[in-house]
């Protein structure tokens, strides 16, 4: 709607719109795995290495639409230097990875278990965090059968044995309850991207990279999804930049 909003507002003006799908920590600049917040796709990721979730949702064969957010900024400036000349015109650019280089949320996830079972996170008493045993619950129904085999037995328990107790365990089956609740609202929310099957045509960002190499500023200025390998990049510089800044 804001974009649209922009195409009827600007007039004569030239607008420039680079959407980024999913934006990760730095491939390089200003140095490798700088992140500030946690990201969509980093939620897992923070929860399994300290040890409080081994269940994520998602289809198997789903593509992750995932981009440094360097290479965020190197486009920004891109777009800018290509359209310094005067004009009326609206182009845009999806600034992905699903097109060129993909990687399937089952790898980007295996990623981060490898890491920690490898490099398990050092908590905040001295130990390290055991991991536990990974399971990607590919459908919904499938949650609520994870639920409802893991969860609703001590659930009902705590139900006859707070009655038994005259309301003893009321709390906790309400917060029982509420993290029951909680995970399939979250469920729900997140089911549109995780079981996404689209791929963003990034045809445009192909003609402004095009651009940027006859200019030979595709090494100062890299936005190129192709550049990256995903399983080092993840293991070596997003996932170390996480336990650095966010952990």
């Amino acid at each position: 709607m804001g974009e649209m909003l922009l195409g009827h507002l600007k007039e004569d003006l030239q607008l420039i719109i680079l959407r980024p799908t999913i934006i990760l920590s730095t491939y390089k600049e200003p140095f490798p795995g700088w992140i500030e917040g946690m990201r969509t796709t980093d939620t897992f990721i923070v929860g399994y290495g300290k040890g409080k979730q081994k269940v994520a949702m998602g289809g198997r064969d789903t593509i992750i639409d995932v981009i440094p957010a360097d290479m965020v900024v190197n486009s920004v400036i891109a777009a800018m230097v290509a359209h310094r000349n005067p004009s009326s015109r609206t182009t845009v650019y999806h600034i992905s990875s699903s097109r060129r280089n993909q990687i399937k949320i089952d790898d980007f996830i295996q990623n981060g278990v490898d890491y920690f079972k490898k490099n398990p996170w050092i908590d905040e008493r001295g130990k390290p965090v055991k991991v536990k045993q990974f399971h990607l619950l590919d459908s919904m129904d499938s949650l609520h059968k994870y639920i409802a085999i893991h969860y609703m037995p001590s659930l009902k328990i705590l139900k006859w044995a707070n009655f038994m107790l005259c309301r003893h365990l009321q709390v906790q089956h309400t917060n029982l309850q509420r993290r029951i609740n909680h995970a399939i609202r979250l469920a729900e929310l997140y089911k549109p991207y995780v079981f996404f099957k689209g791929i963003f045509d990034d045809t445009n960002a192909e003609m402004l990279r095009m651009a940027t190499r006859e200019s030979n500023a595709d090494d100062t200025f890299n936005f190129d999804p192709t550049t990256i390998q995903w399983d080092k990049y993840l293991k070596e510089t997003h996932i170390p930049g996480l336990v650095k800044y966010i952990f």
